[in-house]
């Protein structure tokens, strides 16, 4: 980036020399370190006033101004509102499934044919509706 600001710097000082009858503006350029200390905001007191000139040729505002810290955000930063869940009934969550449940190799027809295992499976439907719901509210991913 420093080698990109130079190329444009030094150009622009040889043309303000020229324009303004200044020889010391002429071949003026700036040290990376300085470059870094503008370009990172660590700026302790004001460049030297040839320096202010190139850089107010450069960008068209006043050095103060170019150097000074950046503007607070006026407008409140928007979130958009979390994405609606479908809220299913029991009898769509079953139509919904595919055969077998979302945790099960087994078919439809022979999973929970115990109680341990119907069990099993309405607290995986459970945990399936609670996904859902979380993934839907501000929780996200």
């Amino acid at each position: 980036m420093y080698e990109t600001f130079r190329l444009r710097f030094e150009p622009t000082a040889n043309t303000a020399a020229e324009e303004q009858n200044d020889r010391r503006l002429q071949g003026l350029s700036v040290s990376k370190r300085q470059f870094e200390r503008w370009y990172g905001g660590t700026v302790k007191t004001r460049p030297y006033p040839d320096q202010c000139r190139v850089l107010e040729a450069m960008f068209g505002v006043s050095v103060d101004r170019l150097l000074a810290p950046a503007p607070a955000v006026d407008s409140p930063i928007v979130v958009p509102p979390p994405r609606p869940v479908p809220v299913l009934l029991p009898s769509e969550q079953a139509a919904a499934l595919p055969v077998g449940g979302p945790f099960s190799s087994e078919s439809r027809l022979d999973a929970g044919t115990t109680e341990l295992e119907r069990q099993v499976a309405m607290a995986a439907r459970r945990a399936l509706r609670f996904t859902a719901l979380a993934e839907g509210s501000s929780i996200g991913p």
